[in-house]
């Protein structure tokens, strides 16, 4: 068993679980499991979990504490709202960790707003005034390198791990600050490639096929191949262009196709 934890995840089953799998999964890969507790990865078979989830709440640099839009309101088998009880275990990490002056880093998930003071226990209520940071699984890379900048405060070593504290946030795709330009070239490709700058996506599939871009907010360019575009466009041939979003100025105009010779 380690002696301490660089982070404790908090997380309530039933809310926003995936969510805190892909951020200890994240941490982990930085500085290794052992050093992020995670229940079910860090408990092994026969050990008393109450003592061991308390001691690692204390012996831990800093807690995150992932909130979805059920953590709150998720409801007891006995009725009411199981964080309202002093035997729920996320009141009950989150309590110890307030009192031991371990640092609590609220991660809201989705859509989920601030915390209200009339959801929380009195033992948690100090949340309230907590800054928090948000993921998204749309934004995941930017939200991830914001958490572990967060994080590496908090924790000797991880902004070693990761090159230096505060660059581990990508850029945002509106971010037209000349160090956020991005010039690449491709020479002689025989197979996959792909360049995102000025370009969101909920998911991108880059195949020989045919390439699929899920709900796109950006220009795309995609090659050779077709394209389809989850959002509802659909182009097929020897390489498409497409503006979608909410894009301000002229309208561009769409290449002249070369077979054509149509606008």
């Amino acid at each position: 068993m380690p002696d301490s934890y660089a982070v404790f995840v908090n997380y309530r089953t039933g809310d926003e679980e995936t969510a805190a799998a892909f951020i200890h999964s994240h941490l982990a890969r930085l500085l290794g499991k052992e050093r992020v507790f995670f229940d079910s990865t860090s408990i092994r078979g026969g050990e008393l979990f109450p003592r061991k989830l308390l001691s690692a709440v204390r012996r831990s640099d800093v807690l995150l504490a992932v909130i979805g839009t059920e953590w709150a309101t998720f409801a007891h088998q006995d009725g009411g709202p199981a964080l309202l009880r002093a035997d729920d275990w996320i009141h009950r990490e989150l309590k110890e960790a307030l009192t031991c002056g371990v640092p609590v880093i609220p991660i809201l998930v989705g859509e989920r707003g601030r915390l209200k003071r009339d959801e929380l226990p009195e033992a948690l209520a100090p949340l309230i005034d907590v800054q928090y940071l948000r993921f998204d699984h749309r934004s995941a890379a930017i939200d991830l390198g914001r958490i572990t900048d967060e994080v590496a405060a908090h924790v000797p070593g991880l902004a070693d791990a990761t090159g230096q504290a505060g660059q581990g946030a990508p850029r945002r795709a509106d971010d037209r600050s000349p160090a956020a330009e991005v010039s690449n070239t491709a020479g002689d490709v025989h197979g996959t490639s792909g360049q995102f700058h000025d370009m969101q996506a909920e998911q991108v599939t880059l195949s020989n096929s045919g390439n699929v871009l899920n709900r796109p907010t950006g220009p795309v360019h995609t090659g050779q191949h077709g394209v389809q575009l989850n959002g509802g466009q659909d182009f097929s041939g020897g390489g498409d262009t497409f503006f979608g979003g909410d894009h301000r100025g002229p309208a561009p105009r769409r290449r002249r196709d070369r077979e054509s010779g149509t606008q």
